[in-house]
């Protein structure tokens, strides 16, 4: 009868080798932060390991065009991959930068696989007055939605995207 005991050997070593590198994948401590203020839980891209370069993702050009309201504005916002807009509308432009937390959280929103899911949805005319049509391009998708149904509030990744760049041009 063959023994055992050099099978259970051998798994007992290579479970003692591999315990010490369970810590060293590429999620391990995701959401706890540094305590240094340069969380980075969520983002794109994150520490490559000992050594290696962090890789941060190219950020896309996003524009957000909105046009309807009581007033009848149509405006363009255009956010480029350094975080610089410019914002043009009939009464004329404006430009500014944003913050690099701003542009951070740009990125990521702007790389969510759901903003693709959000882009192949189907569009509904907008069936109300004094609303807003919204579209914004990222990349090469386009999400076209209006502001009519206040309890959907548009596509979520789409809709936060929006209000970021709202917020940030203002």
């Amino acid at each position: 009868m063959r023994s055992t005991l050099p099978r259970r050997a051998v798994a007992v070593l290579v479970l003692a080798a591999a315990l010490p590198l369970a810590g060293c994948g590429g999620t391990a401590g995701a959401g706890a932060g540094s305590g240094d203020g340069t969380d980075t839980a969520g983002d794109a891209g994150g520490p490559a390991g000992p050594g290696e370069p962090t890789v941060e993702p190219t950020p896309p050009t996003v524009t957000l065009e909105r046009t309807g309201g009581i007033a009848g504005i149509r405006e363009s916002v255009t956010v480029d991959p350094d975080g610089s807009w410019r914002r043009t509308s009939r009464t004329g432009a404006t430009a500014g930068t944003m913050t690099a937390e701003q542009r951070n959280r740009l990125t990521r929103m702007a790389a969510d696989p759901a903003l693709t899911a959000e882009a192949g949805r189907p569009t509904e005319p907008a069936a109300c007055a004094d609303g807003y049509a919204l579209t914004l391009r990222v990349a090469g998708t386009a999400v076209r939605w209006s502001e009519c149904d206040p309890e959907t509030g548009g596509p979520p990744v789409s809709a936060r995207i929006a209000r970021l760049i709202l917020d940030s041009t203002g």
